[in-house]
């Protein structure tokens, strides 16, 4: 891999083996958890299959894929396998890999997918070589430069015909708005990295990918808002092309009135009428379109501003901060308006959260 895409030898390292369950160890580069100058930073791994002798190097990385990403089948291109290898790390709730492989072929078969207990979307950028991607009868090719997306809920096929980098982030469906339903509109389709708002996204999975050995862990929850906002957008402007039908253009103006609403939970003047008028539509109608998901827009920007604040309670990195200044950070003024709205949606205030975490 390119020291122009991993950027390794800044950061202190230390190694250790894992067993990847055959019998095979590979050697897996674990970042400190206290870096430069005392700061911390958030978790990544960096894993190689050269540790692994040459005949075994497949089944190591087949391996380490089912670890990675669950009940999948994996099958090799050609006689040999030389190299593989994946930095990933967290943000958040979002999961982030650089993979650098040699052709091979990854998917899900039905039996598999009844195995699933994680259902997860993807959200992949191609920076070299090339993938086909088969779901949902259909299939594509994604070259260098194009972004696609895949469901793990139903059966899929990637195969990359060469050696390939490619930049993956997976998440939970309800983190962008949606259900396993009503994905099959986005699957399997090669999109541009270069126009309008896959140009914003795949450049932030590629800076993403440089510097993911660099972020604090204080940095990683707002850069997953980041990107949550940005693939709500992208999904919801492919949604809006790619069909006629009533329901999916409803589902995927949800999408942008969310994922503008997530760029601006810190701002206490955001409110159900402040939505409703942002996307030129009336109050009742707004009221209408979370109606069914079974929820109002008002619970919603509340559970998404007390689910920041649980996260940032959670942290030690925010210790330093009050209760009503981590409120005040989510758009919830005032320290008992706060503490009761936390304490009727988690069952404690947040003090004796904290106190007990």
């Amino acid at each position: 891999m390119t020291a122009e895409v991993l950027r390794l030898g800044d950061v202190r390292m230390s190694d250790f083996s894992t067993e990847i369950g055959v019998g095979e160890k590979i050697t897996l580069g674990a970042q400190s958890a206290v870096a430069r100058n005392g700061r911390v930073l958030s978790r990544s791994e960096f894993l190689d299959t050269s540790a692994a002798p040459a005949a075994e190097r497949f089944t190591v990385w087949r391996n380490l894929l089912q670890l990675t990403c669950g009940p999948s089948h994996v099958q090799r291109s050609g006689d040999e396998f030389r190299h593989g290898t994946m930095l990933r790390s967290s943000l958040g709730d979002m999961q982030v890999a650089l993979v650098d492989a040699d052709p091979h072929s990854f998917g899900r078969t039905p039996g598999q997918v009844e195995q699933c207990r994680n259902p997860t979307m993807y959200v992949c950028y191609v920076c070299g070589g090339s993938a086909h991607v088969a779901q949902d009868g259909r299939d594509d090719i994604v070259g260098p430069g194009q972004l696609f997306s895949f469901d793990s809920t139903r059966p899929y096929k990637l195969t990359m015909p060469e050696r390939f980098r490619m930049v993956v982030l997976r998440f939970r469906h309800r983190m962008v708005g949606l259900t396993p339903q009503n994905t099959h509109p986005l699957t399997a389709r090669a999109w541009s990295g270069a126009a309008d708002v896959g140009a914003f996204l795949s450049q932030a999975m590629v800076t993403l990918s440089r510097h993911i050995t660099e972020l604090s862990a204080t940095s990683a929850p707002p850069l997953a808002s980041s990107f949550v906002s940005l693939i709500s957008t992208l999904f919801a402007e492919r949604l809006r092309e790619s069909t006629m039908d009533p329901v999916v253009v409803r589902q995927a103006l949800v999408m942008r009135i969310k994922a503008y609403a997530t760029e601006h939970l810190d701002d206490p003047a955001l409110y159900s009428e402040t939505l409703a008028q942002r996307h030129g539509i009336s109050l009742r109608y707004l009221q209408l379109l979370f109606a069914e998901q079974g929820t109002s827009p008002a619970r919603w920007i509340r559970h998404e501003r007390l689910a920041r604040c649980y996260a940032d309670l959670l942290s030690p990195q925010y210790d330093h901060l009050t209760v009503a200044v981590i409120g005040e950070r989510w758009g919830l003024p005032g320290a008992s308006h706060f503490s009761r709205l936390f304490r009727d949606r988690y069952g404690k205030t947040p003090s004796e959260f904290r106190k007990t975490r």
